[in-house]
């Protein structure tokens, strides 16, 4: 089903509003004209210091140093770190200060300052295609927020454009080009207000939220947010940060055909006019990556797909090699995906610049380790910990914890415990992308005590592993090395009542079984504890060998020593 535009599509246009102009006006002596173009500008894009400079730059040519310093302090307010803004400033008072009776010859009527907004206004920008499923709650989650919806639609054939039309957004069409970034473009080319929220329509505005996002927007010195979504069938742990929230500024662009990025621009703007880009205190949930959703959207495909393309083009960004790590594991193309974030890993390394976004920088070493250590792969775990990439940028905890276990299991065992350590007193931090370990959970409490445990340290490994038995479905390990732990202390008894009462709690773990009959068997004085404790086991786990094994030493020789 084809949509014709209406009448609610007219103002959308890819037109650009930009300063060349208004250059040209001045450089032409119409300083009146270059006035007004700017403001057309700063109509467009509100948060435009850069269009109030001009302002500035045409009056004084036009001899009005007067209404020069108005418009250089306009810019002033909006970046009061900017070094231009602040020059300029200080260069025009100082030419009024020694010229206080200068008279324009000329005088030029220039038009008002735009008013500055006591309510900054907020548009929303969406690109879509059959996202009937999702919609029309997202829209309704925005609807106390939205000073304006723009929504460009790539080629929807089910009811999508009747739901935008039903909340009042003004809805634009793209064809479709394979392009992310393109479409995104396009539809913050058409945003009017202060601020910009991106948002995709599979994803609702936390109703904890909304009463949150005026103070965001009220804020002077900051020019993008990086705001939390979280899946919503995995919750909090899966809660990663991404930066949606941002200033209407000209001359923004998303990068990038597929896991597109606005902060390659911003960054750089930011960096200029002193603006800083911190994580906002709002949230985001994500309804479209359950398996059947994936399935349904051939998205991993789709994804593999648009990132050879963009490989192609932008061979030496890093954060484009690491998605296509991403999507080449999802497709179980294991080797492939480990070249791929081994080159986007190198490409890091050697750029000491830091020109890719610390979420980037972070995501890529979780990922790469985290896949790693599924493989089991421990060494390569510490060599890329090591990396100068992560020794300018830290671990965090979750990182910390990866490579405690990655020490243990190369049998670096000091190491392991003094990362096992930081990672708990660091576990409150906030991390850009989520963790394979939730240090928040009781996992932190885990893999300390089998850290002090490996170093003999057993007390403080009772203490923690204590703590972390109180999980719902403790790990395996955690259950095993406080067994060992109470062993080693003497307290024999209270370790077999411990690993039975996990046995029968947890039925499919035979190494609880094993460990038991290990700890029993070494005292002479516990033989028939020993036997009882092996038939009971081989009762649940007839058909293991360890056990089986165990049977041939320990219980057959016994009645063999018997018969004879």
């Amino acid at each position: 089903m084809k949509h014709e535009p209406t009448d609610n599509q007219k103002n959308i246009s890819t037109k650009s509003h930009n300063l060349t102009a208004a250059k040209f006006l001045e450089e032409n002596g119409q300083f009146q004209l270059a006035w007004v173009e700017a403001i057309k500008s700063i109509n467009h894009h509100p948060f435009h210091p850069e269009a109030y400079i001009q302002m500035a730059s045409a009056a004084f040519s036009a001899k009005d140093p007067k209404s020069a310093l108005v418009a250089a302090e306009r810019a002033l307010e909006l970046t009061p770190k900017w070094p231009m803004a602040i020059k300029m400033v200080q260069t025009l008072k100082k030419y009024i200060n020694k010229n206080p009776h200068v008279r324009v010859i000329n005088p030029i009527d220039w038009p008002s300052l735009p008013p500055a907004n006591l309510k900054p206004r907020l548009s929303v920008c969406m690109i879509t295609k059959n996202e009937e499923k999702f919609l029309d709650q997202c829209l309704k989650s925005i609807k106390n927020v939205a000073d304006e919806i723009i929504i460009i639609d790539t080629g929807s054939n089910d009811k999508t454009v009747q739901i935008a039309q039903e909340h009042g957004a003004q809805i634009g069409f793209f064809e479709w080009c394979d392009d992310f970034a393109a479409a995104r473009n396009i539809s913050i080319a058409q945003a009017s207000g202060d601020w910009i929220l991106i948002l995709d329509a599979d994803e609702e505005l936390c109703l904890n939220s909304v009463d949150k996002i005026p103070y965001l927007l009220s804020q002077k010195d900051v020019s993008l947010y990086r705001v939390a979504i979280q899946n919503q069938d995995t919750g909090p742990r899966s809660k990663t940060y991404v930066p949606r929230l941002f200033r209407n500024i000209a001359g923004l662009q998303f990068i990038g055909r597929v896991h597109e990025s606005i902060l390659t621009t911003l960054e750089l703007i930011s960096h200029d006019w002193g603006l800083v880009q911190p994580i906002g205190d709002m949230l985001l949930i994500h309804h479209g990556y359950t398996d059947s959703i994936i399935q349904s959207r051939n998205k991993v495909e789709r994804n593999y797909n648009l990132l050879i393309r963009a490989v192609k083009e932008f061979p030496q960004a890093a954060h484009l090699r690491m998605h296509l790590g991403l999507e080449l594991m999802r497709m179980e193309r294991v080797d492939e995906s480990f070249s791929e974030y081994k080159q986007a890993l190198d490409l890091l390394n050697t750029d000491k610049t830091d020109r890719e976004s610390p979420e980037v920088r972070e995501t890529l070493l979780t990922q790469y380790s985290t896949y790693l250590f599924i493989q089991k792969r421990y060494t390569e775990i510490i060599n890329i910990f090591n990396s100068d990439l992560a020794e300018r940028n830290g671990l965090t905890s979750g990182q910390l914890m990866i490579r405690s276990i990655a020490f243990i299991n190369c049998s670096k065992l000091s190491e392991a415990l003094q990362d096992a350590t930081e990672a708990y007193n660091r576990r409150d931090e906030s991390t850009f992308s989520p963790q394979f370990f939730d240090p928040k959970s009781l996992a932190v409490e885990a893999l300390v005590g089998e850290a002090y445990y490996v170093n003999n340290k057993i007390n403080e490994a009772i203490f923690f592993l204590e703590t972390a038995l109180k999980a719902e479905k403790p790990e395996l390990r955690t259950v095993l090395s406080y067994a060992n732990c109470l062993n080693r202390i003497g307290e024999i008894g209270q370790a077999l009542e411990h690993l039975h009462h996990q046995a029968l709690f947890v039925s499919d773990k035979p190494e609880i079984w094993i460990i038991g009959f290990k700890i029993v068997q070494q005292n002479p004085a516990l033989r028939d504890i020993a036997i009882e404790w092996l038939q009971e086991a081989l009762e649940h786990f007839p058909n293991d060998p360890i056990l089986n094994g165990f049977k041939s030493e320990f219980i057959d020789k016994i009645n063999f020593r018997s018969e004879s």
